[in-house]
Order: C-alpha cells, then sequence, then structure tokens
C-alpha cells in the first residue's frame, strides 16, 4: 500500500512538473509590430515588443533580412539597453527592472525597387525574467509585401489641388468620356464615375464637370475630380446655360456655384474663378470672337 502510495505521488510530482514547463513556455512572447506593406524605396519602421507575466529584464537573439531589404538599423526603446553587431545580427538587450508589456526595439528598414515580399526574422530568441529564468522563444518572422506606387500620367491636363480637393482641369468642352481616356496613362486601373455610376465604358459619353476620375492599383486608389472649362452644370458643355449661371453668381443670385463647378468658371485661367474676366471671355468665346 505504502509503495502504492509513493508511486502515486511520484506521478503527480511529474505531472505537476510538466504542467509547470508548460505554463513557463506559454508565458512570454515576443512580436513585431508595423506595416505589413510598403512602396519601393521607402522607409518603415518596425518595432519589438514583449509579453510576460513576469518582469523580463534580457531578450537576445538574432536579426536578419532578405535581400529585397536594402539596409536596417536597430535601436532601443523605453530605456532598454541595446547590444547589436550589425555585421552578424546578433543582439543582447537588457533592463535592470524588467518590463511585462513593453516595446523595446526599433528596427527602421528601407527595400529597394524591387517589387516582392521583404521578410525580417527573428531567431535564436532567448528571454530571461528578474527571477533569473530563461526561455527560448524560438524564431518569428515579418513579410512585408513591397508594392509599385500608383502613377497616372494626365498629359497637358492640369492637376490642381484647393482646399483638399484634387481637381483636374483645362479639359475642353464636349470631349467623349473615350476621347479623355485615351490621353491618360496609369500603371492603374483608370474609371469615371458620375455619382456612384460606372461610364467607364460609356465612350460616347461627354466628360462633365463633377465627374471622377478613380485610379486603382492593388490596395491603392486616388480619386480625382473632373473640371471642364466653362460647364458650370455638368452637362459636359459651354453654353447659354452656363453663362446666364455664371452671371447669376457674380450678381450674388446663384450661391450653389462651389467647388468643381466654381473652378470650371475660369474661363480665363488665371487666379480668380468665375469673375468679370470670365464671364466677358465665355460670352466672347460662344459667337465665335474668342477660342479657349
Amino acid at each position: 500500500m505504502k509503495k502504492k502510495f509513493l508511486i502515486t505521488m511520484v506521478i503527480v510530482v511529474i505531472m505537476l512538473a510538466i504542467t509547470a514547463t508548460a505554463v513557463n513556455a506559454t508565458s512570454q512572447t515576443i512580436t513585431m509590430t508595423g506595416d505589413s506593406s510598403i512602396m519601393v524605396g521607402e522607409t518603415k519602421v518596425i518595432k519589438l515588443k514583449v509579453s510576460s507575466q513576469n518582469a523580463i529584464g534580457i531578450i537576445s537573439g538574432k536579426i536578419e533580412k532578405n535581400n529585397l531589404i536594402s539596409s536596417m538599423s536597430v535601436s532601443a526603446l523605453n530605456g532598454w539597453n541595446l547590444t547589436y553587431n550589425s555585421s552578424t545580427g546578433i543582439f543582447n538587450i537588457y533592463k535592470a527592472e524588467g518590463a511585462t508589456n513593453e516595446e523595446f526595439i526599433s528596427i527602421q528598414y528601407t527595400v529597394g525597387n524591387t517589387i516582392g515580399t521583404g521578410v525580417i526574422t527573428l531567431s535564436n530568441l532567448k528571454a530571461t525574467n528578474t527571477s533569473y529564468e530563461t526561455e527560448e522563444i524560438g524564431t518569428i518572422t515579418k513579410e512585408i509585401t513591397i508594392n509599385e506606387p500608383l502613377t497616372i500620367s494626365f498629359g497637358t491636363y492640369l492637376q490642381v489641388t484647393k482646399n483638399g480637393q484634387t481637381y483636374i482641369e483645362d479639359i475642353k468642352p464636349v470631349i467623349t468620356i473615350g476621347n479623355f481616356l485615351q490621353r491618360l496613362q496609369s500603371n492603374g486601373l483608370i474609371e469615371i464615375f458620375k455619382g456612384t455610376q460606372n461610364l467607364t465604358n460609356s465612350t460616347t459619353t461627354k466628360l462633365a464637370t463633377g465627374m471622377t476620375i478613380k485610379n486603382t492599383l492593388n490596395t491603392q486608389v486616388a480619386n480625382y475630380t473632373v473640371v471642364v472649362t466653362g460647364d458650370l452644370n455638368g452637362d459636359g458643355e459651354m453654353n447659354d446655360i452656363d453663362v446666364l449661371k455664371l452671371a447669376r453668381y457674380k450678381a450674388g443670385l446663384d450661391t450653389n456655384l462651389t467647388g468643381a463647378y466654381l473652378e470650371a468658371g475660369n474661363i480665363f485661367r488665371d487666379s480668380a474663378c468665375a469673375d468679370d474676366k470670365d464671364l466677358l471671355k465665355m460670352v466672347r468665346v460662344l459667337v465665335g470672337l474668342d477660342t479657349l
């Protein structure tokens, strides 16, 4: 009976030891925080963070990168003391009072001009708490998608930014959407919208003030607002209705001429929108005495 009791006690002790080891193995983690995407040639920062039930005083390991990351620098955060060998990537960092939930290293990296996936790896990670207990954490990686930046060329058209809005201006009236799109170049997808209606395939429809140019490449999106010169009412033309609208605006009788529609009133193409010079030029163009 006594022998059986002793065997039972040994089994209990072993189970408790296993349980204690399992708890210890999951008691602390190191994570890499930061963006998972970057543009070619860009520089960003990743931060290492320790999370633990007990205060961690020493962390060591090795930091490596793949060849799509052109350069990398490492610095300490929050009062940690860092020793880092940039040739081997081996680091050792300590903090006398320790920390349970804190960022401890900043990694600033720059990528080259190659599209692909950059990788930063932390290997041979070990963490020692302030009770001098060391745990092997192993290896963690951070994959960073390197993207081509979204670009667009508007040819002879003007790109103007006012009050947080980006307008595409100096567009002559009565140009079709198809003709307009042929003059643009982008590495993304160019679409034309009127409100929520996609008019990209309506190639014979007239481009009009207030329409939106949407340029998309993967998760990158850029929006621009169309300004057709002299088209103050958004029908794609410059005619008597626009003259009347501009005249009423000048007389203070139309207060709705704002944003892209006010920009369309800059017929004279100077710093002032919808003034007397613009009204005179619009009338002269319509009667054939001047051109846009």
